[in-house]
């Protein structure tokens, strides 16, 4: 009994989906038949999802929406990051309405798998930066995004708690390092000290040799003052000469330290970079000044007021406010409400 009732809607359904691809005429009428077996049982239809694919240059506008109302329908883990990419090209589709109409689709996506918020908030900035795009998709856009934004508030704390915990954690080894640097190159320094003094006491016990051996092959000659002169002259010449020995090895040493440190810099980068994060609150925040369209620009400042426990944001927002404040009176009504709400 349940092979033939499972024979038997393969075939229903096999039928369905002939008739929608070969008969353009009664698209429509079958699409709205479509849609509502698949509200109620979409994995039925998740195996046949590349058919409902929109064809931008063939299908008529009504059609498009259907299958966008259908293909948000079948999204499933699967076949998210497919769908998304399929959307990407719906979005370039000179028909305004069609690709807002895209916009609030990705919204339901985020919305229904959690997974796949980021890719979808990503595709929506990418969206919302490009020049050509029209003012109405980028105000819905921004729309969405707070809307998703909002939805994930609970996780993006719990996200910020980890962030911050991973950048302490790498400054407390940086600064370890750093002190285990400085230590090292203390006692290089007095080894190198060490030596320098012995090389000082040996030198003028070298020069009294000298003096002694040439006072006995003179010793008859000359007289005990102009031996002494001699003594003092050639002690003078020894002592510049060893300044000038000390001169240069310092100016090489600290060459050697410049370099050393910018190597050392380098190495500790390019070993222990530092943590970065992509995150598609802030990246939006920071797009506040470029965007003009009044409901974009009203939510962009809400979330300015909103997600205050983010570092980023929190230095942001003083500069944000002030630049806002100056130019209040040229703001929109929906900026206005929304300045007046956090000065609040």
């Amino acid at each position: 009994m349940y092979t033939t009732i499972k024979l038997t809607l393969f075939f229903f359904f096999f039928f369905l989906l002939s008739f929608f691809q070969f008969f353009k005429e009664i698209q429509h009428v079958i699409l709205d038949n479509i849609l509502k077996f698949a509200a109620l049982k979409p994995l039925l239809f998740q195996p046949y999802i590349p058919d409902f694919y929109i064809k931008l240059s063939v299908d008529r506008a009504g059609v498009r929406m259907k299958k966008l109302d259908m293909l948000t329908l079948l999204v499933s883990e699967n076949n998210v990051q497919k769908l998304l990419i399929e959307f990407n090209e719906y979005v370039r589709h000179p028909d305004k309405l069609f690709v807002s109409s895209c916009v609030l689709a990705i919204g339901k996506i985020a919305s229904a798998l959690p997974e796949a918020t980021g890719s979808c908030l990503f595709g929506l900035m990418a969206l919302m930066s490009h020049p050509a795009t029209p003012p109405n998709v980028v105000a819905d856009s921004v729309v969405v995004m707070r809307r998703i934004m909002q939805q994930n508030k609970k996780e993006d704390i719990k996200n910020e708690k980890i962030w911050i915990d991973t950048l302490n954690t790498w400054k407390i080894e940086k600064i370890k390092r750093e002190e285990e640097r400085i230590a090292t190159k203390l006692l290089e320094g007095e080894a190198v000290q060490d030596g320098e003094e012995v090389e000082e006491e040996d030198s003028p016990s070298s020069e009294s040799e000298s003096s002694s051996e040439e006072e006995d092959e003179g010793g008859k000659e000359l007289s005990a003052k102009k031996k002494k002169k001699r003594a003092k002259k050639k002690a003078k010449k020894v002592a510049k000469k060893l300044k000038k020995k000390q001169k240069k090895a310092k100016k090489k040493a600290k060459k050697a330290k410049k370099k050393s440190k910018k190597l050392v810099e380098e190495d500790d980068e390019s070993k222990y970079p530092r943590p970065v994060r992509n995150d598609p609150v802030v990246r939006v925040i920071h797009k506040l000044w470029q965007t003009t369209v009044p409901t974009a620009r009203a939510s962009i400042i809400w979330m300015i007021a909103e997600f205050q426990f983010k570092n980023e944001i929190k230095n942001f927002a003083p500069d944000a406010l002030r630049r806002l404040a100056k130019s209040f009176k040229n703001e929109k009504v929906e900026g206005k409400r929304c300045l007046v709400k956090i000065q609040n």
